[in-house]
């Protein structure tokens, strides 16, 4: 097969692997050069050290270098790199001049990807990917023992998982009470790692298997687009201790790390005045919206550059105030109890600040006008609604605690528990919780 009749994608995900980006790089463009049309794509992210400027600096007409600092925010690399591979799948199915590509090849940008394959192996790689139609692609061997074992998968070599077989070794030999100690670790690694550690010799032919990469995977491009599953760094086991004890190291890993959403203060008023001209529902932003922001999740701070949403329900049903009069309540954003703001004192001052901020730009001389009022805070949110530090839509609906990330319907732990609500699936807010009633409607 002549690789100069052949369209390439080399794509990879970098993060700190600047002392080894340079030659991987190079390697890169020598590998290019055996094919009719190369283009890269490289997702960056976090990273410390000098890799956005070598990538900047090595910026070329068919590349494409995505830095997604959004990414940071995941807890964990396997599910940086997850997010990062799937990034760029769905990068090149939106790009008519990479989907358009013969192949597709992910490359290790760390040390693995400074090793110089010899343009006769990669010929040969090819041809012997397009040799057959059920192949599918081809995967890198390693001089010496064969080391990622973690995405081999085949029934003579590596039929699970062996990092959750060794997981699940060290659990199933402790009470759950006790420390895992050396002495389980290195019985751990003799009865599953050292069983499955591996060389294959340059010289045996192709072995057939399910699922590899190596640090060097060449795909037909077809098949990676025609694929509907995605990239998975993650994983949910359950394992199970000496006595008999349940753990879900997923479901413990996600109640720690959940980020709670902002608290709400809450103004309910009504007034002596009719204020014809407010909508049923108005939003009103401050000048510093980003600022605002900070404040609230970041600095957990409160600040006088407000944004608020008022509810005017008169608007459409008169009834809902005595004649002559109007109601209103108004919903700002404030941090959560995490905050550790003293209410009873701020309360008072933040109403004072929401009335003369609506004074100024929707509802004129409305102090003067206001015959009844009360407010509700985070307080009254964690005390009286029992939600997590007062927040007002539970847990945060950022893309780490979404769909398979936010708590599942149905209890990983125990059979027969489970939930609804705005800390489940799909999230908060009225349609969402009435959502997940649904959901569970289905399930049950």
């Amino acid at each position: 097969m002549n690789l100069k009749n052949l369209k390439v994608v080399f794509a990879g995900c970098a993060r700190d692997c600047s002392s080894f980006l340079p030659d991987t790089i190079k390697n890169i463009r020598s590998y290019s050069k055996l094919f009719k049309e190369s283009h890269t794509v490289i997702v960056e992210n976090g990273s410390k050290d000098k890799t956005k400027e070598i990538l900047n600096q090595n910026l070329s007409e068919n590349d494409l270098f995505l830095f997604r600092e959004d990414l940071t925010r995941l807890p964990n690399r396997g599910q940086r790199l997850e997010t990062a591979r799937n990034i760029i799948i769905e990068t090149i199915r939106e790009n008519d001049k990479l989907n358009d590509c013969d192949l597709f090849i992910m490359i290790d940008l760390d040390d693995v990807g400074t090793y110089r394959i010899n343009n006769k192996d990669i010929s040969k790689a090819v041809e012997f990917l397009f040799s057959k139609k059920e192949n599918g692609a081809v995967f890198a061997n390693q001089l010496g023992t064969y080391y990622d074992m973690w995405t081999l998968r085949d029934q003579k070599y590596c039929k699970n998982d062996f990092w959750v077989e060794a997981l699940q070794f060290l659990i199933k030999n402790k009470n759950l009470s006790e420390q895992i100690s050396k002495d389980n670790f290195m019985e751990a690694k003799k009865e599953t790692i050292d069983k499955k550690t591996f060389s294959f010799n340059v010289n045996m032919p192709p072995i057939l298997v399910e699922s590899a990469f190596g640090g060097f995977g060449i795909y037909k491009m077809k098949n990676v687009l025609n694929n509907k599953k995605k990239y998975k760094g993650v994983q949910n086991i359950e394992v199970i201790s000496k006595d008999q004890k349940k753990i879900n190291p997923l479901f413990n890993w996600k109640k720690k790390r959940m980020e709670y959403s902002m608290g709400l203060f809450v103004y309910y008023f009504g007034t002596k005045k009719i204020y014809e001209n407010v909508k049923h529902h108005t939003i009103k932003f401050g000048d510093k919206y980003k600022e605002h922001l900070e404040d609230i999740f970041e600095n957990k701070k409160l600040n006088e550059d407000i944004s608020y949403y008022l509810h005017r329900p008169t608007a459409t049903d008169k009834s809902m105030a005595p004649k002559g009069h109007d109601c209103f309540y108004v919903l700002v954003p404030v941090p959560n109890n995490k905050s550790k703001i003293n209410w009873s004192e701020e309360g008072l001052k933040l109403k004072d600040l929401v009335v003369r901020k609506m004074e100024e730009s929707l509802l004129p001389d409305l102090k003067n006008n206001i015959v009844e009022d009360f407010f509700l805070t985070p307080d009254y949110f964690e005390k009286e609604l029992n939600t997590k530090y007062g927040s007002g839509f539970s847990i945060q609906p950022k893309i780490t605690q979404s769909a398979y990330f936010r708590f599942h319907n149905k209890s990983e732990i125990y059979n027969g528990l489970y939930f609804v609500g705005a800390g489940t699936h799909p999230g908060a807010g009225i349609p969402g919780v009435l959502s997940s009633a649904k959901v569970l409607d289905k399930i049950l």
